[in-house]
């Protein structure tokens, strides 16, 4: 039963985070474009519509904070977002930051709880109403066990770091420093994810062998036979004849070798 459901529960996680963050997207762009209820508490200055714009603009400042909040706790899938504004970090899969998590959204939803629904317009008590519903979706998401499958053959953690990469724009120096920073954690991921998979297997909650059939055979093709083969060495090999002068470039392949032996990148 436990793997049964586990898998079930496990594809439905795999989609939940994304869906989350496109919704949240598309209201904040809403929100921004002034398109949702900015003529609801716009056409008086009473104290009913002070009040209405008063506790909109809680609700759209909680809901900036928390994508602030969310995409630097998962800065990858920011990054599959467009966000660069944590491209020198990696996701953290250790047991303390999954509960930092559980906190973030607990403080979150407390907030939008406060928020009296009666006294916003109408589109923006479906905002908060989304909001609530969005965010404790994923908070009960977090109490489940499926952390515990952190990969398959539909994708994992091995396959979204060349995923990530591709997404990453390298037209600076700067870029070149975070991406340096970003692929030294490499290891420490890999790590937690190996400590995530142990407490899978003492718990019971793990795939069906046959649902992993053929993802080791994924992983091998991500290990080549020497580190410029690597897809972690391609913004090297690629560096932008922007970046002018051969000792930045012969400085940066050195120190990108060096982060990938050490992030375990081979």
């Amino acid at each position: 039963f436990l793997q049964k459901s586990g898998y079930r529960r496990a594809m439905k996680n795999r989609t939940t985070a994304t869906y989350i963050a496109r919704v949240l997207i598309g209201m904040s762009a809403l929100i921004a474009a002034g398109c949702v209820g900015s003529a609801e508490h716009a056409k008086s200055t009473t104290n009913p519509i002070s009040e209405s714009a008063e506790h909109t603009t809680r609700l759209e400042r909680l809901m900036a904070e928390f994508w602030e909040a969310y995409t630097a706790e998962l800065p990858t899938l920011a990054n599959t977002f467009g966000d660069l504004s944590h491209t020198d970090k990696l996701d953290q899969m250790s047991e303390a930051a999954f509960e930092r998590r559980r906190r973030m959204f607990d403080a979150t939803l407390a907030k939008a709880q406060s928020i009296p629904r009666e006294a916003l317009p109408d589109a923006q008590q479906t905002n908060l109403d989304m909001f609530i519903w969005l965010v404790s979706n994923e908070r009960r998401l977090l109490d489940l066990p499926t952390r515990f499958m952190a990969f398959s053959t539909l994708g994992g953690w091995h396959d979204a770091l060349p995923q990530i990469i591709a997404a990453t724009p390298f037209r600076s120096i700067a870029d070149y420093d975070k991406y340096i920073l970003r692929i030294e954690q490499v290891g420490r991921l890999a790590d937690e994810v190996i400590l995530l998979l142990r407490r899978g297997i003492e718990t019971g909650f793990v795939h069906p062998c046959d649902s992993l059939r053929g993802t080791a055979d994924a992983v091998d093709q991500l290990v080549p036979a020497d580190i410029e083969s690597s897809f972690a060495y391609r913004p090297v090999r690629n560096m932008p004849d922007g970046l002018k002068g051969e000792a930045p470039r012969i400085q940066k392949r050195v120190k990108i070798t060096g982060a990938i032996k050490r992030g375990e990148i081979i």
